[in-house]
Parts: C-alpha cells; sequence; structure tokens
C-alpha cells in the first residue's frame, strides 16, 4: 500500500510522461482521488501541487472536465484560510492552461445557482487577479462575463 505522498509523486511523474490516451481513462478518477487529498489537511499543499502538475502536464484531457474541475477547485476556498495562498497559485495555473472565456462562465454561472457562493466569488476574484498578472486584458473577462450575463 503506498502511502498518499508516494501516490502523490507517482502522479505527477506520470503526469509528466504519459501519453493523453492513458489520462483520458484515468483523469476522473485521478481528480476525486486529489480532491479527496485536499479536503485532508495533512497533504493539502502537496494535493495542490499535484493538480497543478496535472493541469500543466494533462491539460488536454481536462478540456472535457472543466465544469467539475472548476467547481471543485472553487470549493477549495471552503478550506481553511492557510490553503488559499496554494489555491490562488492553481487558479493562476489555470488562467494560463484555459481562457478567462472558459472559466468565467462556468464561476459566474454556479455564482448565480448557489445559495451560498462566497467560494466561487473568492475563485472568480482570484481568476480575475491571476488575469492581471498573467497579462490577459480585462477586455477578456468582461468578454466572458458579457457571455453569461
Amino acid at each position: 500500500q503506498m502511502c498518499i505522498r508516494d501516490r502523490l509523486k507517482a502522479i505527477c511523474e506520470v503526469a509528466r510522461s504519459s501519453q493523453k490516451e492513458f489520462w483520458h481513462s484515468f483523469i476522473l478518477q485521478t481528480l476525486d482521488f486529489l480532491f479527496l487529498v485536499i479536503s485532508n489537511e495533512t497533504c493539502q499543499k502537496a494535493g495542490l501541487d499535484a493538480l497543478k502538475v496535472l493541469i500543466v502536464e494533462q491539460t488536454a484531457c481536462l478540456l472535457p472536465h472543466m465544469e467539475s474541475l472548476i467547481k471543485s477547485i472553487a470549493h477549495c476556498f471552503n478550506l481553511p484560510r492557510k490553503a488559499w495562498e496554494s489555491i490562488n497559485d492553481l487558479c493562476k495555473t489555470l488562467t494560463v492552461k484555459f481562457s478567462p472565456q472558459m472559466i468565467v462562465p462556468i464561476l459566474i454561472k454556479n455564482i448565480a445557482r448557489e445559495e451560498e457562493p462566497q467560494e466561487f466569488i473568492r475563485c472568480l476574484s482570484a481568476i480575475i487577479k491571476s488575469s492581471k498578472a498573467n497579462d490577459v486584458s480585462p477586455k477578456e473577462i468582461v468578454n466572458a462575463l458579457h457571455k453569461v450575463i
């Protein structure tokens, strides 16, 4: 039985070296595992780091699962504040790998749907801040917002 940290290391190594055909079969199970790890305080940072590697290395495999990925990342803002720096870093990676036009509508839709949308609002805020840091023009964000409104 591998310990959690070893499994996270293995996920990162496989993400860096495997073909997308492999990941299409395992991406959902891997995301479920990572979000389970992230919800547990002992390995939170390592889980967030592994998720970041997966986003960077297997972007194409994640495209069909964007909605659930973004919702899960937004729910991470329910974690204690000390995890937020890593989550903000993850949001930065998201805006580099996927356009705000893809991310913002999902967040807005969920802000409108949820009874208590705080974590989606925090995630949207992180995406907007990281978009500035990644030289995404405010116009792109506004266009993404207009598509939803």
